[in-house]
């Protein structure tokens, strides 16, 4: 590795057929040619590559040639080669030796881990193994070189997504972590693989074909050319925390369980809900919440044989908390309508590309390259604009119309030749030539759709842009429509109602969340996107309530270990006195001047059941009758 080189490349163990290490070891120490050591013949690998090249530097040198590199130069680097010999005993874990020793001088990527855990510590590594691997590779590296973007990320992203859909399929209560996603998997093959690999090669072979399907969405080349329109105006959001249902939704389309045009209904409805909570400014964070929950929808037993298509728009349609919902049509066009560049340019861009989009069908026919976003009416109002402003209403306050209007939806548009326009009249943008070449270059000869309305405009008054903002926003409508749905999901998820001290309660309460709580006929209703908020609420209430028991119960903990945070909770694993641990609590609410401190980062597992298990403890050292308490 060199240390010096800023772009971040190292070097990457991979895996090769037994033999072919010792095989390029012969080749470059052993190799004689007749007497003499020459190059080697083999050149297909990296070590080979390396040691014929460093053998030419030589040969130059020695020959009187005019070297590539100064005598000193190569001398110095040849001190500093560094052979290092390791040898393991049968005690020895090569996997364990390899997460914490790299010869690059770099940490591990999570994606470098995986790689070494599927081809070097499976047992007899076979061709299906390899071929799967190098199927994921293939297709990563090609999103990658083809967008621009950094390749770990991409890789991180792309496993951490499928991990997500996976632990919720598979109910599995292993930790999952974005940073370090590889510890999931290995715990996940290790816990259950049955010692032939082939849990492992059918794990392999999923994310492969998902990195195929990955693939075709981030580059839109889905076969179906229906799919691609919706896969190419979803190449502007972030949807990111979505990918999880959107690879639950190609898997059930490969398995023929999802059309193409449901496919395509649930990819616009997630695009919809994105959008339309974007322009009205709902909280950007719902939208994790509403992936988990549909994910969980889709992996529900209770939903088994529902379409998913159908599932999905009906998550989106009824949510279970209502802060997660979609903005309707009347909401979303007020916030359109008023919508501006200064504030929401990333999202105003997107918009634009999104309607050329719709108007085009196909942005290949066009050098999406070098457009930017150009205002019709320039930033700068001059003596022309005034008059060009004026030409329809001689009683036009100018300064009125340039302000409010300026950065509206209207009077945007995309063009290749934002700095030929500058701030020229509307007749020179319409008709401006290219002053090397003589190509008009004005909005008349444009290649953006965008454009049309523009072209067939005398003049670019108050009435014009109106008109055009108008017709782009009635556009927007139209690409991210509401969605629709024949079922409703909350039909088909069965209520559980239940009193807290129910004995031998054993319902499955992994897909659950409250709804509310019912305490001495007192309703508390869940109504936030944090579930942890439902349970300080119903702490809140004990406090206000039940002070004096409350102020014994957290008094109870005691501290174990200060160092590591372990307590004895006494029947009480929630509320404390004492601030166990700044990570995972906080302060609550005070009585009398004493702090309550709450638990925020409950263990993992099943949710319910644990806060159920807390409130049944607190409550009753409250002195609450539990049979009043649903």
């Amino acid at each position: 590795w060199n240390r010096s080189d800023r772009s971040g490349k190292k070097l990457i163990l991979r895996h090769f057929e037994e033999g072919c290490d010792f095989q390029n070891y012969s080749n470059v120490v052993d190799f004689v040619k007749g007497e003499e050591i020459g190059k080697c013949s083999d050149n297909q690998t990296v070590i080979v590559r390396n040691f014929n090249y460093l053998y030419d530097l030589l040969l130059e040198y020695v020959s009187g040639k005019d070297p590539i590199v100064a005598g000193n130069e190569l001398y110095d680097g040849l001190n500093k080669l560094v052979f290092i010999d390791i040898t393991l005993d049968e005690r020895d874990d090569p996997q364990q030796v390899f997460e914490s020793m790299n010869a690059t001088g770099m940490d591990l990527s999570e994606f470098d881990k995986c790689r070494n855990f599927f081809l070097i510590n499976s047992n007899n590594v076979s061709d299906e193994l390899l071929a799967a691997w190098n199927r994921i590779e293939q297709n990563l590296n090609e999103i990658w070189r083809n967008l621009h973007i950094d390749h770990i990320q991409i890789q991180n992203k792309f496993f951490y997504a499928y991990l997500k859909y996976h632990k919720q399929r598979a109910n599995s209560t292993i930790k999952l972590r974005d940073k370090s996603y590889y510890n999931y998997i290995k715990s996940y093959i290790n816990r259950y693989n049955d010692g032939d690999n082939r849990l492992m090669l059918n794990f392999l072979n999923e994310v492969a074909l998902l990195s195929e399907k990955f693939n075709q969405m981030m580059l839109v080349r889905d076969p179906d050319p229906s799919i691609n329109t919706v896969l190419q105006r979803m190449q502007y959001l972030d949807n990111t925390q979505f990918w999880p249902v959107i690879f639950a939704l190609f898997l059930e389309r490969n398995n023929g369980g999802l059309s193409n045009d449901d496919f395509s209904l649930a990819l616009s409805a997630i695009n919809s809900y994105i959008i339309r909570r974007a322009v009205c400014e709902k909280d950007t964070r719902a939208s994790t919440g509403m992936s988990k929950y549909i994910l969980r929808q889709l992996t529900s037993r209770n939903l088994m044989g529902q379409n998913k298509s159908e599932i999905v728009r009906s998550c989106i349609l009824n949510p279970t908390v209502p802060s997660y919902s979609i903005p309707n049509d009347s909401e979303f066009q007020n916030h359109l309508y008023s919508l501006s560049y200064l504030d929401k340019r990333k999202l105003i861009t997107t918009i634009l590309w999104s309607i050329e989009s719709y108007l085009r069908r196909n942005l290949n026919e066009i050098d999406c390259n070098n457009a930017s976003i150009e205002h019709i009416m320039p930033q700068t109002l001059t003596q022309e604009w005034r008059t060009e402003l004026c030409s329809e209403n001689q009683n036009e306050v100018v300064e009125e119309v340039f302000s409010y209007w300026l950065h509206k939806l209207g009077n945007l548009t995309l063009t290749g030749y934002n700095s030929t326009y500058r701030n020229s009249s509307f007749e020179v943008k319409k008709s401006v030539r290219d002053e090397d070449s003589g190509v008009e270059i004005g909005f008349n000869s444009s290649a953006f759709l965008l454009n049309e309305f523009v072209r067939n405009c005398e003049h670019w008054t108050r009435s014009e842009i109106e008109r055009r903002h108008s017709y782009l926003c009635d556009i927007c409508s139209n690409i991210w429509s509401m969605p629709t749905t024949t079922i409703n999901i909350n039909s088909s998820i069965d209520d559980i109602e239940f009193m807290l001290d129910e004995p031998n309660q054993d319902s499955d309460f992994s897909s659950c969340v409250f709804v509310d709580i019912v305490i001495n006929n007192i309703t508390i209703r869940n109504e936030t996107t944090d579930s942890m908020d439902f349970v300080n609420s119903v702490v809140r209430y004990l406090i206000q309530n039940y002070p004096t028991d409350v102020l014994r119960i957290a008094e109870a903990v005691v501290i174990r270990n200060p160092n590591s945070s372990q307590h004895i909770a006494g029947q009480n694993d929630l509320i404390s006195t004492t601030l166990i641990s700044r990570q995972s609590w906080h302060e609550l609410d005070r009585i009398n001047d004493r702090v309550i401190y709450i638990k925020t980062r409950q263990q993992r597992g099943n949710f319910v059941s644990i806060v159920r298990r807390d409130f049944i403890n607190i409550m009753s050292q409250c002195g609450i009758d539990l049979s009043n308490v649903v």
